[in-house]
Parts: C-alpha cells; structure tokens; sequence
C-alpha cells in the first residue's frame, strides 16, 4: 500500500471541504490495507478515521473505530509503544469529544504511564495528555488533585 500517497489525498480532500470523499477514501484504504494484511497502514488509517470521525462530530463512528484500532495493537500485543500511545490518545480525545469522561480519563491515564517509559518523546505525549485530562477533569467536576501525577511533566 502506498500509504503517503493515500495520505497526501486525504490531505488534500480535506483541505477542499470534501468530508464524504475523504470519508470513502479513508474506508477503501483500511480494507486496502486489511485486504493487504497491512496491519501497519490499518494502525495508521484507522487513528486517522478517529480524528475525522471525532472532528465530523461522528461520535459513534469515532468510538467504533477507536475500539478497532486499540483492538489493532492489543491483539498484536502492542501496547508499549509509541504509536499504541499516540492512538490511544486519539481514541482519548474522541471519548472526551463524545462525553465519555472516565473513559476519556482512564485512557490519558495509561498514556501518562506508557510516556513514563519514552523519555523526552514521551513527556511530550503526556504534557499533552495532560492537559487534555485537566479538560476531562473539568467536564466531570473532578478534583484537579487527581492529577498529581501528571505535574512532575509541566515542571
């Protein structure tokens, strides 16, 4: 699969307003890529789907393919990485988008514990993930005491 060729097209149906061809051009290339048993270009499409899904406000479809690309890397025994941990931050920012607080929390939260392994890529991915679950936090009256262990990466 060339996978930057489909990404320079999504890329640019984007950029047009085409939200029903980028749509279909991201579901042809996932069952290109399953068709393919290109689990790596899936993982990839289907993190991309969750943002497009989420950013359509398609929270069904972005909770549905959230659940499929973390099903991706658990079943491949994956999760220790940092693509599981940029995805999962995705499907975290999804189940925030779609009000699934605790859901949304107990995801930024094993991104916090997976970036604890990434060094300084990692801190990164749990700053942001930081503040993102100061949002979920927010949303579900929770106290910020609670994220104590996200501090040590803000300093």
């Amino acid at each position: 699969m060339q996978i930057q060729e489909t990404l320079s097209r999504l890329d640019t149906l984007l950029h047009q307003c085409k939200l029903d061809e980028a749509e279909v051009c991201l579901t042809q290339a996932i069952a290109q890529a399953q068709a393919e048993q290109d689990m790596e270009s899936e993982k990839l499409l289907r993190n991309e789907q969750i943002g497009f899904y989420r950013d359509c406000g398609k929270f069904p479809q972005a909770l549905g393919t959230a659940a499929k690309a973390r099903a991706l890397f658990e079943n491949a025994g994956d999760t220790h990485s940092i693509s599981y941990a940029t995805t999962l931050l995705n499907c975290a920012n999804a189940y925030r988008a779609a009000g699934k607080y605790q859901d949304a929390f107990a995801a930024f939260e094993t991104v916090q514990q997976l970036s604890m392994v990434f060094n300084k890529v990692g801190n990164s991915v749990c700053q942001y993930a930081g503040f993102a679950a100061a949002r979920a936090c927010k949303h579900e009256q929770r106290s910020f005491g609670s994220l104590n262990s996200f501090k040590l990466f803000f300093v």
